[in-house]
C-alpha cells in the first residue's frame, strides 16, 4: 500500500511515525517547505504536487494546516483516491 502524508508538521509526523511501524507501507511525504531532509529518508519527501500525484498513492493523509484541507484534497479526489 502507498500513503501519501500532506503536510509534516506535529500532526504529520506523528502520522508518519505510526506508519512506517507497519512496515508494509511505502510511504512520501509533501512539504511545502524544503528545509533539511527529516528522519531516516526510508520515504519519498517531495515538494510539489506533480511528484507526489506521480508516486499514484492508494491513500492521502492530509495534515497542513485546516484552512487549506479543502484545496489539499481536490487533486486526489479528482483522481479518486
Amino acid at each position: 500500500m502507498k500513503i501519501l502524508i500532506v503536510g509534516l508538521g506535529s500532526i504529520g509526523k506523528r502520522h508518519l511515525s505510526t506508519l512506517q511501524s507497519f512496515g508494509n507501507v511505502e510511504l512520501a511525504v509533501l512539504r511545502s517547505r524544503s528545509k533539511q531532509k527529516y528522519g531516516s529518508g526510508a520515504f519519498l519527501e517531495t515538494h510539489n504536487i506533480t511528484d507526489a500525484l506521480n508516486f499514484n498513492p492508494d491513500g492521502v493523509i492530509i495534515c497542513n494546516p485546516t484552512s487549506l484541507h479543502i484545496s489539499a484534497s481536490l487533486p486526489y479526489l479528482k483522481k479518486g483516491i
